[in-house]
């Protein structure tokens, strides 16, 4: 069951690191995503 739940956990950590990265190389960008 736990296998199951960090799935898709851990592809949203990826994709929360990607908005990470780019709103620290563009933080002006990251306001209008948010």
């Amino acid at each position: 069951m736990m296998r199951r739940k960090t799935l898709p956990r851990t592809a949203a950590a990826k994709s929360a690191d990607e908005r990470l990265r780019k709103d620290a190389e563009q933080p002006s960008t990251s306001l209008i995503r948010i």
